[in-house]
């Protein structure tokens, strides 16, 4: 059984952008039960949420299988109401057409949506999941998003 702590921060109206980054680390609350799950007011782009994971003790998270997948779309759905488009780890910033992890983890499993990943006008290299309220699309990493960041317990 997976046994990792997921942090979503959920896209809201309140800006944080006057709290440090601690402040706003601070602002996460999580439940007793194993795994914890945290609920932030944070939304950001790419280099910032990967920033926020870090100073969490977590990373941006990574998808290895489609039961992953499942759990992480059924975990947006449980805190937004909807298959919100969400941030995960993937990127191909380094060498376009080549995606990575965050977490430095393999890339080996992929839902891309039809045509996708596609670099649409040479700008797209983060990923975003629940594109078409399903699959995955490879997005321009400076627009905001919730982001799931995945902590690894030992429970």
């Amino acid at each position: 059984i997976l046994e990792v702590s997921f942090l979503l921060c959920l896209s809201c109206s309140v800006s944080l952008s006057a709290f440090s980054l601690s402040e706003q680390v601070s602002k996460c609350r999580h439940s007793v039960s194993c795994p914890p799950v945290f609920a932030c007011i944070k939304y950001s782009s790419s280099p910032l949420f990967q920033h926020f994971c870090l100073q969490s003790g977590a990373n941006l998270a990574s998808v290895h299988s489609l039961d992953e997948y499942k759990f992480m779309q059924d975990l947006v759905l449980a805190r937004t109401g909807e298959y919100t488009r969400t941030w995960i780890g993937g990127s191909d910033a380094i060498q376009n057409n080549v995606w990575m992890w965050s977490d430095g983890s393999r890339f080996d499993f992929q839902g891309w949506g039809w045509g996708e990943p596609n670099n649409h006008q040479g700008r797209e290299s983060c990923v975003e999941i629940n594109y078409g309220g399903t699959r995955w699309n490879d997005w321009a990493c400076e627009d905001q998003f919730p982001f799931v960041c995945v902590k690894k317990l030992n429970c």
